[in-house]
């Protein structure tokens, strides 16, 4: 009797922790996640490798330095330091399927007797800018560095040291 008794004790344990494991072992839970991703509209500038980031780095200034014969040509003049710039190209990101505008505009001015509408960026003028569409697949160029700068004279201007700071803006119409 005490034999059976034992096993019949010994069996239950046996299916009690039998029980106990199958119950741990499949044991699922869960929760949720929400990840939210704001609008981003960025500018940067890039170095004289496409890699190479140079936010942290004030890019060199666009220098012109003319010559006689320069004023007196009729074509747009080029940037004297455009070779040694430490800044090739502009970039953006934007990550949201919208119009996004970018502007370059005279932000101050040590001589304002000068008509910065003779400085052109790219294919557009300083004070103006250019609208693109949709959003970019990560850094997208502008198309323009520190050698497309340009200046064309027509002559009125009165001989000596211009300088200005040009602000770029990235906004969304």
């Amino acid at each position: 009797m005490k034999k059976v008794i034992l096993t019949a004790l010994a069996s239950l344990l046996m299916l009690s922790f039998g029980a106990t494991l199958a119950q741990a072992l499949p044991v699922t839970n869960e929760h949720d996640v929400t990840i939210t991703i704001p609008d981003v509209l960025m500018l940067r500038f890039t170095a004289t490798t496409d890699a190479d980031d140079v936010d942290a780095v004030t890019p060199d200034d666009v220098i012109f330095l003319l010559t006689a014969a320069d004023v007196q040509g009729a074509d747009p003049i080029a940037p004297s330091n455009a070779g040694t710039a430490n800044w090739r190209d502009l970039k953006a990101f934007v990550n949201y399927a919208s119009d996004w505008n970018v502007v370059a505009t005279i932000s101050s001015e040590s001589t304002p007797n000068f008509d910065w509408d003779k400085v052109g960026v790219g294919s557009w003028n300083v004070n103006g800018g250019t609208v693109f569409e949709g959003d970019t697949t990560g850094w997208t160029s502008l198309g323009f560095g520190a050698a497309d700068f340009l200046l064309t004279l027509d002559g009125t201007e009165i001989a000596e040291t211009y300088s200005a700071t040009v602000l770029y803006t990235l906004t969304a119409p």
